[in-house]
C-alpha cells in the first residue's frame, strides 16, 4: 500500500496492476493533512464525510504500528448501515482482516481499529479505560456532548512515544450537540470559566459541501 502526497491510497494487486483504494477530493485531502488535535468535518449528506473518516483511520493505522484507534457512532444500527458494510472487503485489500464478532479491524502493522457506539452512558463508560491514538466520531451532533467530553480522556499516547493523539469527527449542522460543536470547533466561543482547559488553537473544522464531492453524480 502506498499513500501519495495528495493522500490517495494505492494498492498493488497480485497481477501487478494498481488499484486506487481511496481517491480524496481537495477538501478531504485538507482534512487528512491537518495536524490539529481536534478536527471536525462539517457538511451535508452526500459530502463524503463518513468514508473519509474511515479512510483517515486506514491511513493512520497503516502508517503507525501497534496502535489502537476507535470509530464511534451513536448506535450499533448506525454502524451496520454504514461503516460495517464494506469493512471486510477493505481490510482484504489492505492485507488485514476484520473480526466481525469483536468489531475490530486488524492491520498488518499490528494496529487495530475498534468499531463502537455510545447511545447510552454505559456504552461510553466501557471505552474510558482504553487508550487510543485516534478517535473518530461519525455524526457527532447526535452523540450527547457529555459522552464526547468523557471519551476525550481515552485519546492519549504515552510520553516519549513521539506520537500525537488526535480526535477526528464528522457531522451535519443539526442534532442535540450541534450548539456545543459550533462553540468548540467553529466559533471557538467557549467560556473558559466553564472549561478552563479549552485551547482554541487545538480545535478547528473543514466545511465540506455536497458540491465539493466530485465523485457524486448530481446536477
Amino acid at each position: 500500500m502506498t499513500v501519495t502526497n495528495d493522500k490517495r491510497i494505492v494498492i498493488d494487486l497480485p497481477n501487478g496492476e494498481e488499484y486506487i483504494f481511496w481517491d480524496p477530493f481537495p477538501k478531504q485531502t485538507e482534512f487528512h493533512e491537518s495536524n490539529i488535535t481536534n478536527l471536525l468535518a462539517r457538511g451535508s449528506r452526500g459530502s463524503g464525510k463518513s468514508r473519509m473518516l474511515r479512510a483517515d483511520a486506514h491511513i493512520r493505522a497503516m502508517s503507525v504500528p501497534n496502535q489502537n484507534l476507535v470509530l464511534i457512532r451513536k448506535t450499533y444500527k448506525d454502524l451496520q448501515k454504514n461503516h460495517l458494510l464494506d469493512i471486510q472487503e477493505e481490510m482484504r485489500y489492505l492485507g488485514g482482516y476484520y473480526h466481525a464478532t469483536n468489531f475490530i479491524a486488524h492491520y498488518p502493522t499490528g494496529s487495530r481499529l475498534f468499531f463502537s457506539y455510545v447511545g447510552h452512558e454505559g456504552d461510553a463508560l466501557n471505552l474510558l479505560g482504553a487508550e487510543f491514538l485516534a478517535a473518530y466520531f461519525d455524526e457527532l451532533s447526535v452523540i450527547p456532548w457529555e459522552f464526547f467530553l468523557k471519551l476525550q480522556a481515552s485519546v492519549r499516547v504515552r510520553k516519549g512515544s513521539g506520537l500525537k493523539a488526535v480526535i477526528r469527527a464528522a457531522t451535519n449542522p443539526f442534532g442535540e450537540s450541534a450548539g456545543e460543536i459550533e462553540k468548540y470547533f467553529v466559533t471557538k466561543d467557549v467560556d473558559l470559566d466553564e472549561d478552563p482547559d479549552y485551547d482554541p488553537s487545538e480545535w478547528g473544522y473543514v466545511q465540506i459541501n455536497m458540491e465539493d464531492n466530485i465523485h457524486l453524480d448530481i446536477e
